[in-house]
């Protein structure tokens, strides 16, 4: 008859094994806490960083009709100008017609696109081929790459062209730069 004792197997994690995972849990938890806390003093410092330099600085240097300056510290400040453009979802089409009527029709691209499934490996592979196929799930989507748009429209202003700005979201940041 065999030996049925089975006293020796273990049949769960041993008591010094959960006290070290309880104790891995508790650091991590205290982890998680301190990240949570740094980001919000790093979004706290931020907000306060870009309320002096794109606010405080640039109005008080125009206020007293400076353009740089230099502290008694050394310290050298200057408001930079950078365009900058963003058009809102529900700006897109007037603004992509806009372009076309002014000739400039060329910097938006447009890309199609047809989800397949596993089954569709042919017809995928005609389409490949040639566009001609009616897929139910085909996609189009039209976009001006940003850096290209804020090249354009920021050349249109210099030259003095009747742009509308609000379409494009274009706006002029200013923000003093330090260096030492």
């Amino acid at each position: 008859m065999p030996n049925d004792d089975y006293s020796d197997l273990k049949t769960g994690p041993s008591e010094d094994s959960m006290t070290r995972l309880s104790a891995l849990v508790e650091q991590l938890s205290a982890a998680e806490i301190k990240t949570t806390n740094a980001k919000s003093a790093l979004d706290l410092a931020k907000r306060a960083e870009d309320e002096i330099a794109e606010k405080l600085i640039p109005e008080l240097m125009d206020e007293i009709g400076l353009e740089t300056v230099t502290t008694t510290s050394g310290l050298k400040v200057k408001v930079k100008v950078t365009p900058r453009t963003s058009i809102k979802k529900e700006n897109k089409g007037a603004a992509y017609k806009w372009l076309e009527d002014h000739g400039d029709g060329g910097i938006i691209k447009r890309s199609i696109g047809v989800a397949f499934t596993i089954e569709q490996q042919e017809e995928a592979k005609k389409l490949a081929s040639s566009l001609r196929g009616a897929f139910e799930n085909v996609s189009e989507d039209m976009k001006v790459e940003p850096s290209t748009l804020k090249a354009h429209i920021t050349r249109l202003v210099a030259q003095g062209e009747n742009v509308p700005l609000e379409l494009f979201g274009y706006f002029e940041q200013r923000r003093a730069r330090v260096s030492r």
